[in-house]
């Protein structure tokens, strides 16, 4: 990049470049149909120092709902985000209600926004009996040998039993979930019951999760009674979580590895997870035909079929 102009290379090799015009912003739109979901998606971007409200008129597309979701970033432009200090300054959702073929958004200062807004053609997408409840990565990777941590898995046992993004839950108490985007998830399932801390009030919201503590999560959110009848080499009825883990055998949404061993404190894996979801949500049928998005998951992965429920709709 100089000054004006974007030169793409891929591999050494150029491939485009763009100039852009210098009399281009301060105020950056743009927006697409998303058919997968039939909402318009609307981004903004505001250089400017102060808020701005910006008209937005969507042609093409008939908007159906006054209330859309936004996704935010903004913050003084002094702050950076570091090893030392990772959410100076970080996305956060919210929602606004004036939404229209025609409406105004006011801009936050120095701010990037996402809008998804439902339009009338989302009635014409198929009536998915399974949605999507993760997603895999902008490179097109599922990821499934990466750990999970403290704060995903709550976002997860969130968004399936259908928090509400708009409304404000009472805070969780811990002194280490005051900023950052994992707040509003952590908070929702602290108030439900699900989840708990550790020693001196924290959650430790980055520390990848334990395959116990999923467990004790996962158990939580059915409302099993604990089954402290467990039969794993390695887990014993005195181990903190055995009523949850035995809670989930019992149900068949968790079974130990070939050796017998269970291995409560080992960390789980995105695959481990979504199968251990999949197990408690009853979604055991996983079609056989669904088209696979994923680069780094072939068919001989041994949770294959699994990820393919969790992650693509059908």
């Amino acid at each position: 990049v100089t000054d004006y102009e974007i030169k793409a290379y891929l591999d050494g090799e150029f491939i485009c470049s763009y100039t852009k015009p210098k009399s281009y912003g301060p105020i950056y739109s743009s927006s697409v149909y998303d058919e997968e979901t039939g909402e318009v998606i609307v981004k903004v971007v505001n250089t400017l120092g102060s808020d701005v409200p910006v008209d937005i008129n969507i042609t093409g597309a008939d908007i159906t709902d006054s209330n859309a979701k936004t996704f935010v970033m903004a913050g003084d432009t002094s702050l950076e985000n570091s090893l030392e200090n990772p959410t100076a300054i970080v996305p956060y959702a919210s929602e606004i209600t004036n939404v229209s073929n025609n409406f105004t958004y006011n801009a936050p200062a120095n701010s990037f926004t996402v809008m998804r807004l439902a339009a009338e053609s989302a009635a014409a997408l198929p009536n998915y009996t399974h949605k999507a409840y993760i997603s895999g990565y902008t490179d097109y990777t599922f990821r499934p040998d990466k750990t999970i941590s403290r704060a995903e898995a709550a976002t997860i046992i969130a968004n399936i039993d259908g928090m509400d993004p708009s409304k404000e839950y009472k805070p969780s108490g811990f002194a280490d979930v005051l900023e950052g985007w994992f707040i509003p998830y952590i908070n929702y399932c602290t108030e439900k019951g699900y989840i708990n801390g550790y020693e001196r009030n924290t959650f430790m919201p980055r520390y990848t999760i334990t395959r116990a503590e999923f467990a004790t999560i996962l158990a939580r959110y059915l409302n099993l009674e604990q089954v402290k009848d467990v039969s794993y080499s390695d887990m014993t009825s005195s181990h903190w979580a055995a009523g949850y883990v035995g809670a989930l055998a019992q149900k068949k949404i968790v079974s130990g590895y070939e050796d017998g061993t269970i291995r409560p404190d080992a960390t789980l894996t995105r695959a481990e997870a979504i199968t251990m979801l999949n197990n408690a949500l009853l979604r055991t049928d996983k079609p056989a035909n669904l088209e696979n998005p994923f680069t780094d998951v072939t068919p001989d992965h041994w949770a294959y079929s699994q990820i393919l429920e969790a992650a693509v709709n059908h």
